[in-house]
């Protein structure tokens, strides 16, 4: 595991994964954890959480690029469908009063969307490790060999 490999938005959707569990803990409504006052949604969120942690730990330990662009795409849809629902649910349960962890559990469903999209876009080239493997591909490889020679196609008359 190499934490030097972690991007930003690695590093944003593991935080938020991790907050969205601690949130779902917390009061949400009613005097009621997100577990007890959300049983459908809460298991949506969990997975949600999960998705930004998986992002965080496959980033660490990726080989290649693959694996955590894989996560990313993943996240990303999770943490934009959990924002949105969230959203649209936080203002019924006005009647029942509000409480910490749905306001938090919001900002961490948001930040893994957001640290989960981030991370898609970005390429991951200006690494000491990028720089390592493309010299070392270029000394497999060995220096540039010119373009064959142009070939007139099979049957043309010359």
């Amino acid at each position: 595991m190499d934490l030097r490999l972690l991007r930003w938005g690695d590093v944003l959707a593991f935080a938020a994964g991790v907050g969205l569990l601690v949130a779902l803990a917390l009061e949400w409504s009613g005097g009621r954890s997100g577990w007890a006052g959300l049983p459908v949604l809460g298991v949506f969120l969990a997975l949600v959480a999960l998705s930004g942690i998986a992002l965080g730990v496959v980033g660490a330990l990726r080989r290649t690029v693959a694996l955590p662009l894989g996560a990313a795409v993943v996240a990303t849809p999770l943490g934009l469908v959990a924002t949105v629902v969230l959203v649209v649910r936080i203002p019924f349960a006005l009647g029942e009063g509000i409480g910490a962890g749905a306001w938090l559990g919001l900002a961490c469903a948001a930040a893994v969307f957001w640290g989960a999209f981030r991370s898609m876009k970005d390429e991951g080239t200006q690494t000491r490790q990028a720089r390592e493997q493309t010299e070392r591909v270029l000394a497999i490889r060995g220096a540039p060999r010119p373009a064959p020679p142009a070939q007139r196609p099979p049957g043309s008359a010359s």
